[in-house]
């Protein structure tokens, strides 16, 4: 038996069939990250239940966003598969119908799980022969099991979370066909965010308890990656990864003699543990992707208390972590009732006085599953279910004091501020060795640009 495990187009990594056509053409002058340069790998939950299934049966990894379209354009008319099995964010949704419809109208039957199947299950069975929704290291066997038995179900469900302690290694040689194109490697060593933000999907499918891996797991995936990649950058796919404060510093101390550069995602409260910072900054973590979201309080906690309750210690607990020698990516998302245009301004002034080490920002998004997304069609004001502007740029619902395209503007205005190769050099400088140790060890070599931004506003 073969299974197609396909990852569709659509997950925002910037080629020419996906978001960044929408954008690249107004930014391209003020770009110092090419596309080239752009964070590039690989479809982790693809690969972590390929991993649960038997050795007896053949598996092909297939990830449309590093097909040339010329193979983009024939795989689809294969027919050496007996399942095509295919993960959905909600920005895939709309490419993996469409593959799914044409894999189904030559007989091949299809399997569709993922975050978005996941929210939307009577969308997706209308593309599919069979839905798995929640986390699939269990119910993807069981339904392969059933599948090979000829008594397959049309729709299985996570019951219970999984236990992550008795997963094998994710299948990372599955990857050998694109390896060169990554520049990233993920891991993911944890599940599960108590913070329960409403515009987040991640505790609806992990669910709020945070559950993690051994030591030795995480450990042991990492040395496969180093046996097939010469100093690999890797990025932690978990959503929060020091929740369990325990857990982390066991794990970070193990990483220090692997000597490895990497990425991973917390909230701010790690400044408040400089036992923590310090092991962070020997075992070669570059930076800290952390979730700021906004500089407004009120905006904050009617999502979220705790978060609200954060705002007033950002600066400081931003220093507090640099000067420790870890660079702080802060996330930031716009388009809450509260923002107005002065948003943009005041997160670019927020991230120069403050030195951060590098930033995203992002329009708020209602994905479907989510409370944020129940509030706002209640309210009527979804304005699309065009899953292909489920992005982190576009706007798909009306918010209170801007329009649409003027939050876009404001976007792409911070997006050419921030990027500008001068920006980022100074805004870097009192930690410039962790700067350099980053991008050498990613072989990016980024080039300086003529500068020719304007406020749009």
């Amino acid at each position: 038996m073969k299974i197609a495990l396909v990852s569709p187009l659509g997950a925002e990594r910037f080629f020419e069939f996906g978001l960044f056509e929408d954008i690249e053409s107004r930014l391209h002058r003020h770009l110092c990250f090419l596309m080239e340069e752009m964070e590039w790998m690989p479809n982790l939950g693809l690969l972590s239940i390929a991993a649960c299934l038997p050795g007896d049966i053949e598996i092909e990894y297939i990830d449309e966003e590093y097909l040339s379209p010329e193979e983009r354009a024939a795989f689809p008319d294969r027919a050496d598969f007996d399942l095509v099995a295919m993960s959905l964010i909600n920005a895939q949704a709309s490419r993996g119908y469409e593959l799914a419809d044409l894999f189904r109208s030559r007989g091949i039957p299809v399997a569709l799980g993922g975050i978005h199947p996941t929210a939307c299950p009577e969308e997706a069975l209308q593309h599919a022969d069979y839905i798995l929704l929640g986390e699939g290291e269990e119910i993807f066997p069981q339904f392969v099991n059933d599948f090979i038995s000829g008594l397959p179900k049309n729709i299985y469900r996570s019951e219970k979370m999984v236990d992550l302690t008795v997963l094998p290694p994710p299948r990372f040689d599955l990857m050998k066909p694109y390896i060169d194109k990554f520049n990233r490697y993920p891991v993911q060593a944890t599940r599960g965010c108590p913070r329960r933000c409403d515009f987040c999907f991640i505790h609806e499918l992990y669910g709020p308890i945070h559950r993690h891996k051994t030591v030795e797991q995480v450990i042991n995936e990492i040395k496969i990656i180093k046996e097939m990649v010469d100093d690999p950058f890797i990025s932690f796919a978990d959503e929060n990864m020091f929740i369990n404060r325990k857990f982390g510093k066991e794990l970070i101390r193990e990483l220090i003699p692997l000597n490895i550069v990497w990425e991973g995602y917390c909230d701010i409260s790690i400044a408040r543990d400089p036992e923590l910072l310090d092991l962070l900054r020997k075992s070669g973590c570059a930076t800290m992707l952390i979730g700021l979201e906004s500089l407004d309080a009120e905006s904050l906690s009617s999502l979220n208390i705790w978060k609200g309750k954060q705002v007033e210690n950002y600066r400081e607990s931003v220093k507090t972590i640099q000067d420790h020698g870890i660079g702080v990516t802060g996330l930031f998302i716009v388009g809450f009732d509260g923002d107005d245009h002065s948003v943009f301004r005041r997160i670019k002034k927020f991230a120069d006085e403050t030195q951060l080490f590098d930033i995203e920002v992002s329009s708020l998004c209602p994905f479907p599953g989510t409370k944020f997304w129940d509030r706002m069609e209640s309210e009527g004001r979804i304005l699309t279910r065009n899953w292909d502007r489920f992005t982190w740029i576009h706007v798909n619902f009306r918010t209170s004091k801007m329009t649409p395209d003027e939050v876009l503007e404001g976007l792409l205005w911070l997006f050419r501020e921030m990027t500008d190769i001068e920006v980022l050099k100074r805004r870097t400088g009192h930690f410039h060795e962790v700067f350099k140790r980053h991008f050498k060890k990613l072989g990016i070599a980024p080039k300086k640009v003529e500068h020719k931004a304007g406020l749009p506003f």
